[in-house]
């Protein structure tokens, strides 16, 4: 069987083989049989040939299917779902052709295989021939006009009244011009010779016993589909789709954290190179911290604002011409002290306002307590203030 190299499933004699590269392997179950190609089995289909009043290919499958209606061949009895309309020849204003569905009385098929096709696709049948084959236990009848099988039957068991049936079909089928001439009657399996004898008689023509034809797996032929493997097909699309969906997902998680390790990778090159740096600045920075500390103890003397002489003076500036006098100043740690003498308290409370008020001592909080009354009618009082910047 050259089958190239695509592995075939198919209907044998008494059950189901596997075909590679010449070989022939039994299958127990096909439904978890991995071959590519699927062949249904002849028994599995119906078909009927059909006179169709149009050469237009286009709407071959529209009027195949209302005369199969009116024939009363309706989807309980096949997947009408499944219909294939094959041309078989042309003849003057109508085509015929052979009406292909799946039947309803059919056993599981795998649902993986990636074609399903007949064994009208795979075998290259006989010329003007009566074909008579085994198939899973039964034996099936195909006519064939030129090459192109226009008719098939199962039987289920073979009796003497076989040469009259075939006869009655052969005449009904050459009735209805689907059938021409019989050539031949070619048996891929063995009958009693008896029976032979009476099927050539019968049938007036000459029987060839012959093994079955090699099978051409390769070529294009259309595919008949069962509706579980549609909806196999679309579950399967959808389940790549979403796999596809999760590496997309999962790729692109991969590159943003690549993208953020070699992110993290660049910004620790940046700080090895940037404490190398301060590692080579560190005794220059270390002179200026050194000169910052030195500068820092001269700002009191530097800064008019934390010069104890300089506030001094501005805190005196705001002393009236009589009546207060200042006996005591003190400056530590940004605490500044204020003691003095007042004619009266109002003198003193009016000096307080004075140096609050006062722009140049604006960084400066004062405070100032009760004066304290002396028996000659004075008082004495003391100013407190702390610089804005105390305890820096």
């Amino acid at each position: 069987m050259k089958n190239g190299n695509k592995s075939v499933l198919l209907p044998a004699a008494s059950g189901w083989v596997s075909c590679h590269d010449g070989k022939s392997l039994p299958v127990s179950d096909p439904t978890k049989n991995r071959s590519p190609v699927f062949a249904w089995p002849l028994q599995w289909l119906l078909g009927m040939p059909l006179w169709l009043q149009t050469t237009d290919p286009a709407i071959y499958p529209g009027m195949a299917s209302l005369q199969l209606e009116k024939r009363g061949v309706q989807d309980k009895i096949c997947l009408l779902e499944t219909l294939q309309v094959r041309p078989l020849l042309v003849e003057g204003e109508r085509a015929l052709v052979l009406a292909l569905a799946a039947s309803r009385q059919m056993g599981s098929i795998p649902l993986a295989a990636s074609e399903y096709c007949t064994l009208f696709d795979l075998y290259e049948w006989p010329e003007n021939s009566l074909v008579l084959l085994q198939e899973m236990g039964n034996w099936m009848v195909v006519f064939v006009r030129e090459k192109q099988p226009v008719y098939f039957l199962k039987i289920p068991q073979i009796s003497e009244n076989l040469p009259l049936d075939l006869l009655c079909i052969k005449k009904s089928l050459q009735a209805e011009r689907i059938l021409s001439s019989l050539e031949e009657i070619v048996l891929w399996d063995t009958l009693p010779d008896k029976l032979i004898q009476s099927i050539r008689e019968k049938l007036q023509a000459k029987v060839v016993l012959q093994s079955r034809p090699p099978i051409f797996a390769n070529r294009k032929f259309p595919e008949m589909l069962h509706p579980q493997v549609v909806d196999y097909r679309k579950r399967q699309k959808q389940r790549r789709w979403q796999m596809v969906g999760i590496a997309s997902l999962v790729i692109l998680t991969l590159c943003y954290v690549g993208y953020l390790l070699s992110q993290i990778y660049f910004l620790q090159q940046e700080v090895t190179l940037e404490e190398k740096k301060l590692n080579k600045e560190a005794p220059e920075i270390q002179d200026i911290r050194q000169a910052f500390e030195k500068w820092k103890l001269l700002e009191s003397s530097i800064n008019p604002d934390d010069f104890p002489l300089e506030i001094l003076f501005r805190s005196s500036a705001s002393l009236p011409p009589e009546g207060v006098r200042l006996v005591d100043f003190d400056q530590k740690q940004g605490i500044i002290r204020l003691a003095g003498e007042a004619s009266s308290s109002t003198l003193a409370f009016q000096y307080f306002e004075k140096i609050q008020a006062d722009q140049n001592l604006k960084n400066i909080h004062w405070d100032m307590g009760q004066p304290d009354i002396m028996p000659n009618n004075s008082v004495q009082f003391a100013i407190r203030g702390v610089a804005a910047d105390a305890g820096k």
